[in-house]
């Protein structure tokens, strides 16, 4: 994350494996780096394509 400039830019978080919710790791970011532009994060573990093309949809 240091090495880019995110100012003005809309960050989604999202993980594809794992067994647990990422809403810590989200949280963690948002404290870390409170003047970005955040979205919700999404675990995206045994996604179906529909499932994935719907999300990425939504968050245009």
């Amino acid at each position: 994350m240091e090495a880019y400039d995110f100012q003005g830019k809309t960050i989604i978080p999202f993980a594809t494996s794992g067994g647990s919710s990422i809403k810590k790791a989200c949280a963690d970011l948002k404290a870390a780096y409170p003047k970005l532009n955040w979205k919700e994060g999404k675990l995206l573990n045994r996604a179906s394509k529909a499932e994935l093309q719907k999300w990425v949809e939504g968050n245009r």
